[in-house]
C-alpha cells in the first residue's frame, strides 16, 4: 500500500514538473523533449534516494507508467507547402530586322597602284566597287578618308550621288586628291557609312578599306637643245664681203 502511494505521489509530481516545464520552455526556448527527460531524471532520482533512506528496494517504475506520466498528447506540426519551382519564362525570340553593310572592290577605274604623278599633281581617283552587304545604299551613305596619307581629300564625299545602291549592284565611286610635293610613296585608305554614320568596309567581315597608292616623282628640267649642221654665211651685195 506504501508502495503504491509513493508512485502515485511521484506520478504527481512528475506531472507537475511537465507542467511547469512546458511553461519554462514557451519563454526559455526548450524542446518538450527535453523537459520529458528531465522529469523522468527526477522521478527516477527521487524514488532511488527513497530506497537508500528506507533501506528498502523501491521498485522501478515500470517502463508504461514512466510512458503514461510523461508522454502528452503529440503536437501537430504545421507542414510547409513545397517550394514549387518556376517555370523558365519563354523569351521571344525577335527578329531584329538588321541588315548587314559591307562592300566589295571590284577593281580600279583610274590611279592603279603605283602611278607616278608629280609633285603637287592633282588628280581623281575612281573605285569601282559592288554592294555586298543586304542593305540598300541611299541618300546619306559616304566614303570618309580614314587613314594614311590624305592628299587633299575631303573630309567625305557622297557615296550614292542621290541614287538607290541595292545588294549586288556595281557603282563608280571617284574622290578628288591631289599629290604631296616632296616625292615619295603614298597611300591613302578610305572607308563608308550608312545614314547614322555606323562604319563599314570591304570584305572579309566588312573590315577592310579601299585605298589609292602613288609614287610622286621630282621633275627632271628639259635641256636646251644645241645647234647643229653647216652656218649659213650672208655676203654684202656691194662689196661682197660676208656680213659679220
Amino acid at each position: 500500500m506504501q508502495k503504491k502511494i509513493t508512485l502515485t505521489l511521484i506520478i504527481i509530481l512528475v506531472g507537475l514538473l511537465l507542467i511547469a516545464g512546458a511553461c519554462k520552455s514557451k519563454t526559455e526556448g526548450d524542446s518538450p523533449e527535453a523537459v520529458y527527460t528531465q522529469a523522468a531524471l527526477t522521478a527516477e532520482a527521487i524514488l532511488t534516494k527513497r530506497a537508500s533512506d528506507s533501506g528498502e528496494e523501491e521498485p522501478t517504475p515500470t517502463s508504461t507508467e514512466m510512458a503514461e506520466a510523461t508522454t502528452t498528447p503529440r503536437r501537430a506540426t504545421a507542414t510547409t507547402r513545397p517550394e514549387t519551382e518556376e517555370e523558365p519564362i519563354a523569351t521571344a525570340t525577335t527578329a531584329s530586322g538588321a541588315c548587314t553593310l559591307a562592300a566589295d572592290f571590284v577593281k580600279d577605274v583610274t590611279i592603279e597602284d603605283g602611278t607616278r604623278l608629280k609633285p603637287g599633281e592633282a588628280f581623281t581617283k575612281t573605285w569601282q566597287l559592288m554592294n555586298a552587304g543586304t542593305c540598300t545604299w541611299g541618300s546619306g551613305y559616304t566614303l570618309f578618308f580614314f587613314s594614311g596619307e590624305q592628299m587633299s581629300a575631303p573630309a567625305s564625299v557622297t557615296l550614292t550621288k542621290g541614287i538607290d545602291v541595292a545588294p549586288g549592284t556595281l557603282i563608280n565611286v571617284s574622290v578628288d586628291l591631289v599629290a604631296p610635293v616632296e616625292p615619295g610613296e603614298y597611300r591613302g585608305d578610305f572607308k563608308f557609312k550608312d545614314a547614322s554614320g555606323k562604319v563599314f568596309g570591304i570584305n572579309p567581315n566588312a573590315a577592310g578599306s579601299v585605298y589609292v597608292k602613288i609614287a610622286v616623282v621630282a621633275s627632271t628640267p628639259t635641256p636646251t637643245p644645241v645647234p647643229t649642221g653647216t652656218p649659213t654665211v650672208t655676203v654684202d651685195a656691194t662689196s661682197g664681203i660676208p656680213a659679220p
